[in-house]
């Protein structure tokens, strides 16, 4: 789709392979479970990664998962700009 959903899967990649990362408690990535969830959802116009092919698309179902009882876990982790058509920021937890 373009380079946001590549620096979304690198940041969970560059975290674990840090020798400063602990391994308890576990990172856990929304962005990893979030594709787990597009998966299962069977939902289509993937690529062929499983990622959504469109910005439209990514956008409205990233809102769609954060509203779930699985997402709305990291509801707080996803800011959104203001008339909610990007990502403004991103956080995750480590130790």
């Amino acid at each position: 789709m373009d380079a946001l959903q590549d620096q979304l899967a690198a940041i969970p990649e560059a975290l674990l392979a840090s020798e400063y990362m602990a391994n308890v408690p576990p990172f856990v990535s929304w962005y990893r479970l979030w594709l787990e969830w597009l998966s299962q959802e069977g939902k289509t116009n993937l690529d062929a990664d499983g990622r959504p092919s469109t910005r439209r698309d990514f956008m409205a179902w990233l809102k769609e998962w954060l509203s779930t009882t699985e997402g709305a876990a990291f509801e707080n982790n996803v800011q959104f700009s203001q008339d909610g058509s990007e990502i403004l920021s991103t956080k995750v937890s480590c130790i």
